[in-house]
């Protein structure tokens, strides 16, 4: 049927009071739902929702030896802007790198408990610097000649210490010993037991071996009353001990390549006698 035909039956129907017509009022819903035209007229007046800031940046952690050679397997953490603990480790290049972190500073450091003398890197510097051009910024050992490296010998003190594949970095002092000075008394001085600093030195914490290690490497002459053992003296030659201590830098800003310049850890050895014959 067409439109006017359906309207003209529905209206005689109405007309013989087939159909009632009523007002009818609907309850309002709890809830009002906008309509399209409300919700762009109130568009411009809304605030946009936060979005959080890109993670875009990234850093780059190197550590290279004085020689420039890099070294893999340290052990990194790295702190970021939020404060979160990020940990990486170096490649065979040497490199760590951590992409999509926040912009800011962070803070690099090594996990320090108790390590070896042969799972330890002297701290001696630090570039920074697109591609690590940068000039020195820190440094324990800044315009020091650093210790020289050698291979490690059969003779060497704490042969039995193996590397576990995985290095840490340190700051290394080398002490001169005075007399008065103890073990303990230095161990103390960098928060760490006798039995540590002993063994980081000397590879072992058994008392005689210790005193063989006072002798022979520190070149300890002058013993206690009692005639047992060694102890330290001002004359010792060359008296160095070394004092190992936690490594932290803080204030390495991302977007940059940061390069750690180490040492390996090698003990000062006392020097043989020199004889002089005559006629």
């Amino acid at each position: 049927m067409r439109d006017d035909e359906v309207l003209r039956q529905l209206a005689e129907q109405i007309a013989r009071g087939a159909f009632t017509v009523a007002s009818v009022h609907e309850p309002a819903p709890d809830l009002a739902v906008p309509t399209l035209g409300a919700l762009l007229e109130g568009s411009a007046e809304q605030s946009p929702l936060p979005v959080p800031a890109a993670l875009t940046h990234f850093i780059e952690v190197r550590v290279v030896l004085a020689s420039g050679e890099g070294v893999g397997s340290v052990a990194l953490e790295v702190v970021l802007p939020t404060e979160e603990v990020q940990r990486a480790t170096t490649d065979g290049e040497g490199m760590a790198r951590l992409d999509a972190i926040p912009a800011g500073t962070c803070v690099v450091r090594c996990t320090w408990s108790n390590p070896s003398r042969a799972e330890t890197l002297a701290f001696v510097g630090l570039k920074s610097g697109s591609g690590a051009a940068g000039d020195e910024a820190h440094g324990a050992a800044a315009g020091q000649a650093a210790p020289p490296l050698r291979p490690k010998t059969p003779e060497d003190e704490g042969e039995a210490q193996k590397p576990s594949g995985k290095y840490v970095v340190s700051q290394v002092e080398r002490r001169k010993v005075g007399t008065g000075d103890t073990l303990a008394s230095l161990a103390e001085s960098v928060g760490i037991t006798w039995k540590e600093l002993a063994k980081f030195n000397f590879g072992t914490d058994d008392p005689k071996k210790i005193n063989a290690a006072l002798r022979r490497v520190v070149g300890c002459t002058k013993k206690t009353k009692d005639g047992k053992n060694y102890r330290f003296d001002d004359t010792d030659d060359p008296g160095i001990v070394l004092l190992p201590s936690p490594f932290e830098l803080k204030g390495l800003s991302t977007g940059t390549q940061h390069t750690i310049v180490v040492n390996k850890v090698e003990l000062t050895k006392k020097r043989p006698a020199r004889w002089t014959f005559s006629m």
